[in-house]
């Protein structure tokens, strides 16, 4: 018996439940800009009552070493599950001392497979330079470089899953988000703005996820121009100008 197919989100969850459940202490997730990582995150975190500063934080686009290692040791002190949720950090995985750190925080060693998190500067003055971390990591990128051992290491270390979208996949999630309340729009606009950005997927260069937020966005200024503006945004982005 054929089963079906799991969507990117449900499998996403999957792997979500896995930190939950304490079969793994980290996942590594990638795909392209706007395909919904971030959001199936956030959306995890909702459903199940999750608040930021209580059972989670959230670090984007940059941190250094000392940084990281603080943000692990106050997500310490969180509520299970204890997440840190670092978004978009290509150029932070660039640092070896980043790695580093997060290699320790995401696998045990030893007998008591304790996940030894160190950082052994003089910065730290009177504060402990190493502690057991007892959390969990969320690590979302647009791309790595798994040809990279430092990051293979990483990888090794937990959940690993990469987000490839045909175009057709781009649209079924489009309209599985448009299902989504969105501020003030009720659900017919909602729908009659996924579906014309999917009626002109072929005059978009990068039809995603994002670019419906920004369709949202543009039809509640301007619920009777936001088509007209919608093409100006391409137009001046340099692409796109065929776009009605």
């Amino acid at each position: 018996m054929n089963k079906k197919q799991l969507t990117h989100n449900q499998k996403i969850d999957f792997y979500l439940e896995g930190l939950n459940k304490g079969l793994a202490n980290s996942l590594l997730l990638y795909g392209q800009a706007g395909c919904g990582k971030s959001t199936a995150i956030m959306n995890f975190m909702d459903r199940h009552g999750y608040s930021s500063g209580e059972q989670y934080k959230y670090l984007q686009n940059y941190t250094t070493p000392i940084q990281l290692f603080k943000k692990l040791k106050e997500v310490n002190g969180l509520k299970n599950p204890k997440i840190l949720i670092l978004d978009d950090i290509e150029d932070a995985l660039k640092n070896t001392q980043i790695i580093g750190i997060l290699k320790g925080a995401c696998w045990g060693v030893g007998k008591n497979n304790e996940r030894i998190v160190c950082w052994n500067s003089s910065s730290l003055k009177d504060e402990a330079k190493q502690f057991v971390f007892k959390g969990k990591v969320i690590i979302i990128v647009n791309a790595i470089n798994t040809n990279n051992p430092l990051i293979q290491a990483l990888v090794d270390r937990g959940f690993y899953y990469g987000i490839t979208f045909t175009k057709q996949q781009t649209t079924d999630l489009i309209l599985e988000n448009a299902k989504l309340p969105y501020q003030k729009i009720n659900y017919q606009s909602r729908m009659m703005i996924a579906n014309f950005l999917i009626s002109q997927q072929y005059n978009i260069q990068n039809l995603s996820l994002r670019l419906l937020s920004k369709a949202y966005n543009l039809f509640l200024l301007s619920p009777s121009h936001w088509q007209q503006l919608l093409k100006e945004c391409f137009v001046n982005q340099g692409k796109g100008s065929e776009l009605l």
